[in-house]
């Protein structure tokens, strides 16, 4: 079968599986004047995803009086969205080792009793690796948008802040991935167990995927916007992926 043929039945299959067009960096700045930037996927049919990490409840561990009062709230939360969101969870292979290399960065300035006990959680951290993978059980909650009427990113947005202010009332925490965190999430989905992590394989490239050809990774950065205000967007498609 000639190469070219080849690679376009490669690209429509990608397209089945993943019918990614493009994915774009959104950057605000929040209430309390933090800047908050999230991945955006862009669909065919003028459609956008967001994906949030949605922390559990210790439900289990609270009172009956307590269970029922935060069933209540949540349902209630849940009922004032005028949207669908769609929940998702996965169990996460987690590379201890990475792990044990951050914990030895931050305890470099330990001394006595907590270094050695960084240390011994570093050596545990490098021991259990070596065995089965460790997975970690997480649950994300995809905010989209079908055609709207107005500008896609804007109307994405405001049904992601929505959602979060729902999610902040009922106590349940939540945090947007960004584009590199939304790219590792789709390889983890289609590539069950394995430990590879392609946003920071392009950001050791100073690559970026260039969506439009499924085969191509461009050399070069976007450019970062200019200035931002308060309650504005700032958009740019598939940005360097640094989370």
């Amino acid at each position: 079968m000639p190469k070219r043929k080849k690679a376009e039945e490669d690209k429509g299959l990608f397209g089945l599986i993943c019918p990614v067009e493009d994915l774009r960096e959104v950057t605000f700045m929040a209430g309390d004047g933090r800047e908050v930037t999230y991945g955006v996927i862009v669909l065919p049919g003028r459609r956008a995803r967001a994906v949030a990490r949605v922390k559990g409840i210790s439900y289990h561990l609270l009172s009956p009086e307590e269970q029922g009062i935060k069933a209540e709230v949540l349902r209630s939360a849940v009922l004032s969205l005028n949207f669908p969101v769609q929940f998702y969870t996965y169990a996460e292979v987690v590379d201890l080792r990475e792990v044990a290399a951050r914990l030895a960065q931050r305890a470099e300035n330990l001394r006595g009793g907590p270094a050695e006990y960084a240390l011994a959680m570093m050596d545990y951290y490098v021991y259990i690796s070596r065995g089965s993978p460790l997975r970690v059980r997480r649950s994300y909650a995809v905010v989209g948008v079908d055609s709207p009427p107005k500008q896609l990113e804007q109307a994405l947005h405001e049904r992601v802040l929505l959602f979060l202010s729902v999610l902040g009332s009922a106590g349940v925490k939540a945090e947007l991935l960004t584009p590199g965190e939304v790219l590792n999430l789709l390889h983890d989905a289609l590539n069950p167990g394995r430990l590879f992590r392609p946003a920071d394989a392009l950001d050791q490239l100073d690559a970026v995927i260039d969506w439009r050809d499924r085969h191509a990774l461009r050399q070069e950065k976007a450019k970062e916007p200019g200035g931002d205000h308060r309650g504005t967007l700032r958009e740019r498609p598939v940005a360097a992926l640094r989370a």
